[in-house]
């Protein structure tokens, strides 16, 4: 059951509660479950080393729902507090326009988030022709966030909040009034970078907090995934001029192209009368020198309705790149991976993408994955019950890994496991 403190005045606390042995079998220890009335799901994670980390996470079965926060000490997962009005999802929350809140750590002391404010877009995105039977553009239909850079591009119904660890609880350290935030990381002792689009402007910009003040700079890329290592900031995302698949990495002080679309298929536009190509990351990890980019390759026609599944692929490289092997993942693309320490990699693989003619009867399905420096992938068996991996995550300066999951029971459980 879960464990709960009251306190008068205060938001009630629980822990994740222990979870029992995990089966014979499986190298993965499940550490804790949340074992709430309803059903759970953790959205993300942050790993800053052996007795820091964060998760954040949804629970649903409520008339609101609710947001989850989570805090590793070293010893146990203890609820985090959350900023007052924040807790409440709407039952809109699930659905369009809806973002989950990005977590990222540099240190015990230095951990930021995001909470997804409300905002719409216009329905054209101006990124290509209209289909005259839908009324959309097909262009980047599976990446919808991406819109042209206008005054109007969108608008922003209630403001995102950036919010700061401040060693018990997280608290509120900006509210972004014009921008619809998609990625951040913490960079340093104090430090702190948010990505996302202007309202006011349409531009792609970064805020930068220094410890003392914020800065607001222009970006010519979109930003949808950020990482740290090494104490330099390595970003996901998409050229905003070609909309090709990009990687950069900044030292402090510029930007540098990694050169990622020069390893995958030329970007074209779907016409009426030409089939487009377009390709985008789902996750990437970083360890030393070499940067590691899974994701997958669409070809789709301007109306086309059942698009053909895309086609996966790993690139390992830093300027210079080279296609992995992804024997054993079938049709299966990487939404979530970790380096393991070793040169190797843990990935959780999906078949969301994979549009089947007998829809009535196709299954969602995820496998965790280990791919060990020399090449070979092997399908990872998980704890007895556990039917979902996700959210990979190695601690810094180990080969210790943190992996959230579900479990099926009278509700949907969430639970964290462990290797290592």
């Amino acid at each position: 059951m879960i464990l709960r403190i009251a306190t008068a005045g205060a938001v009630t606390a629980a822990l994740l509660v222990p979870a029992a042995a995990h089966a014979a079998g499986s190298p993965w220890k499940t550490v804790a479950s949340t074992k709430m009335a309803g059903s759970e799901q953790f959205t993300d994670i942050a790993v800053a080393g052996k007795n820091a980390a964060w998760l954040f996470g949804t629970r649903a079965g409520t008339q609101k729902g609710e947001r989850l926060a989570y805090h590793w000490n070293g010893r146990k997962w203890a609820r985090a507090a959350l900023p007052r009005g924040l807790r409440s999802i709407s039952a809109r929350g699930v659905g369009y326009g809806f973002r989950e809140p990005t977590l990222s750590a540099s240190s015990a002391r230095n951990a930021w988030s995001y909470i997804p404010g409300d905002y719409s877009y216009n329905e054209d995105d101006g990124s290509g022709e209209i289909c005259p039977e839908t009324g959309y553009s097909r262009r980047r239909a599976h990446v919808p966030r991406l819109r042209k850079a206008a005054p109007d591009a969108l608008t922003i119904k209630k403001a995102a909040r950036v919010l700061r660890w401040e060693g018990t609880k997280w608290v509120v350290a900006r509210v972004l009034k014009d921008v619809v935030p998609e990625a951040i990381v913490a960079r340093g002792t104090k430090e702190t970078l948010v990505f996302g689009q202007s309202a006011r402007t349409g531009a792609q910009v970064v805020l930068r907090f220094d410890g003392k003040r914020w800065r607001t700079a222009k970006l010519p890329f979109y930003v949808t995934a950020a990482k740290l290592s090494g104490g330099k900031v390595f970003v996901a995302g998409y050229d905003a001029k070609t909309f090709g698949a990009a990687v950069l990495r900044w030292d402090g002080r510029r930007w540098k192209d990694l050169g990622l679309a020069q390893a995958l298929p030329r970007e074209t536009v779907a016409t009426k009368d030409q089939p487009g190509t377009s390709s985008y990351v789902t996750d990437f990890s970083v360890e030393g020198a070499k940067v590691t980019v899974s994701g997958a390759t669409y070809r789709e026609t301007l109306c086309q309705q059942n698009a053909p599944s895309p086609v996966p692929f790993l690139l390992a490289g830093n300027g210079t790149w080279r296609h992995l092997t992804l024997d054993g993942l079938g049709s299966m693309r990487i939404s979530g991976q970790t380096g393991d320490g070793r040169g190797g990699l843990y990935a959780v693989a999906d078949n969301f993408s994979v549009m089947p003619e007998d829809f009535a009867n196709w299954e969602p399905r995820t496998d965790l994955f280990h791919r060990t420096a020399t090449g070979r992938w092997k399908r990872e068996s998980l704890p007895r019950g556990v039917e979902y991996a996700a959210l990979p995550a190695r601690v810094p300066g180990t080969r210790s890994i943190w992996l959230t999951g579900v479990r099926d029971s009278v509700d949907v459980d969430a639970v964290v496991l462990r290797r290592g």
